[in-house]
């Protein structure tokens, strides 16, 4: 196999080798398959870079293993009193998943884009409180134009 070839495994077997360097104290960068963090972090272009922390606030964007048994990476809306989290994809208009403290894998601190710049999805938290419509509008906006 040649060094740029391209291989697919699960994401069963690519997160539990996440989740095993994570576990080591190293950042891992993961490729994106799917479109709920539209506009933000876009699929099949962008990577994010994820470290192991477990200080989730509102606001972060987290790889997580949901009680549904799904792995996502979306936004952390709230804490409840529980301790579960509350998670939302950017590009999601409606339906959350929830995870609790222990199913959080690590934080997403950068988007690497293709160009090479690097995108915090941090600076981003205001997304989730514009009105829906507004949020609908940019969306099929951005799929019409830029998200070919």
């Amino acid at each position: 196999m040649s060094a740029c070839e391209k291989i697919t495994v699960s994401n069963e077997v690519l997160l539990s080798l996440a989740q095993e360097f994570l576990d080591e104290g190293m950042k891992v960068l993961l490729p994106l398959k799917g479109e709920s963090m539209l506009p933000f972090i876009r699929p099949g272009k962008d990577l994010a870079l994820v470290e192991a922390r477990n200080d989730a606030a509102p606001g972060d964007v987290v790889l997580a293993r949901t009680i549904a048994g799904n792995y996502v990476i979306h936004r952390v809306v709230r804490i409840e009193p529980d301790g579960n989290l509350i998670l939302k994809g950017d590009g999601n208009l409606v339906g959350t998943e929830t995870c609790t403290p222990d199913g959080v894998m690590g934080t997403v601190v950068q988007v690497q884009r293709p160009s090479g710049k690097i995108h915090f999805p941090q600076r981003v938290k205001g997304w989730q409180k514009l009105p829906l419509f507004l949020r609908r509008v940019v969306l099929a906006l951005y799929k019409r134009t830029v998200g070919r």
